[in-house]
């Protein structure tokens, strides 16, 4: 009988076991998931992106997108419920919005809304995870990755309807991005730290590696003449990398010897590259010209400065500041000058 007890407390303690691994895995695969479903979630916990004409800003406050004005005033919640909002992007012409959202399942799809919040519909509803949604530059169409384990590069009409494999391929494939004039798509490929940069014609034609291994490359972003393209190094300690659309003329442009560089942007004239610089977990935003020169901080503090993006005319940046749950979204002159915190005016 107490063999028989022993046996059963033993059979108990393997379920609790299994139980807690169990749990632990799935919250992993989870979080793993978030990340994946935004490349630039672990760089952007805030998120801020100007609308296309300057008046407003989208930005994520507690895994929900919200609303402002670009100076601070009338600060709107657009999403709401457990879902949230992740990656929000603005249509070319500012009418809408696309992001990353778990509303009403289990699985990170690509919605859509109005610019107001009005309208949301679900574009994808896949079972598995979509992520990295960006617009085609005159808003005709929407590329994504689809599903986060494998990734494939798709592509659909901006309302869901026509969606296409683009790559079909057994490895990783995501963070695509649309040349200027919508013919090509730059986007990262390849498995763990051995990651390039690849480019296709715009139906997923003629792949090209760029890279080749050196040096592997993550998130790819066109200058908007399209005749560069920026990205990040790995593995390791992070630079930032330009090179000729054609995958030529490969140069370091921050190539420190300590700092981590990462989520560079051109300024909307492409003769400058904001960035951030971590140092000791410490993040500042620096700008460089479009060759590396000329590197300037703009925030010089002791705390983590985020996601920087350019206005449309280039005269300003808005930009997180703290972490994701204590943070604000501020805006500076391009030069670093008269910083304001937009997110705490009401």
């Amino acid at each position: 009988m107490k063999k028989i007890k022993e046996i059963s407390n033993n059979a108990f303690t393997r379920k609790k076991a299994i139980l807690f691994w169990t749990i632990s895995i799935t919250l992993i695969l989870i979080i793993s998931l978030i990340l994946i479903g935004c490349s630039r979630v672990i760089y952007h916990p805030f998120g801020p992106k100007w609308s296309p004409d300057g008046s407003k800003i989208i930005f994520i406050k507690g895994y929900q997108i919200w609303l402002m004005n670009a100076d601070g005033s009338t600060q709107i919640q657009l999403t709401k419920g457990i879902g949230g909002g992740d990656c929000p992007l603005w249509s070319p012409d500012g009418s809408k919005i696309i992001f990353e959202s778990m509303q009403k399942n289990e699985n990170y799809n690509i919605f859509v809304m109005n610019a107001d919040g009005s309208n949301v519909i679900n574009l994808t509803k896949n079972e598995g995870n979509d992520y990295s949604p960006a617009w085609s530059p005159d808003g005709s169409k929407i590329v994504f990755g689809y599903p986060a384990d494998i990734g494939d590069i798709w592509v659909m009409n901006a309302d869901g309807s026509n969606k296409i494999n683009l790559t079909n391929s057994d490895i990783y494939e995501g963070f695509p991005a649309w040349s200027p004039d919508g013919n090509k798509i730059v986007y990262e490929c390849g498995i763990k730290d051995e990651i390039d940069i690849f480019i296709m014609n715009a139906d997923g034609t003629d792949k090209i590696n760029l890279t080749n291994g050196f040096p592997y490359g993550k998130s790819p972003l066109w200058s908007p003449n399209g005749e560069k393209i920026i990205f990040n190094s790995i593995p390791g300690k992070g630079d930032i990398w330009i090179m000729n659309s054609n995958g030529s003329n490969k140069i370091n442009l921050t190539d420190t010897a300590t700092n981590n560089d990462y989520t560079p942007a051109w300024s909307p004239d492409g003769s400058k590259i904001v960035f951030v610089s971590e140092l000791k977990n410490k993040g500042d935003i620096f700008t460089m010209n479009a060759d590396g020169t000329d590197k300037i901080n703009l925030t010089n503090s002791n705390i983590y400065n985020n996601s920087p993006s350019w206005s449309p005319d280039g005269s300003k940046i808005v930009f997180g500041y703290g972490s994701e749950s204590k943070g604000d979204i501020w805006v500076m002159n391009a030069d670093g000058t008269d910083k304001i915190n937009l997110t705490s005016i009401k």
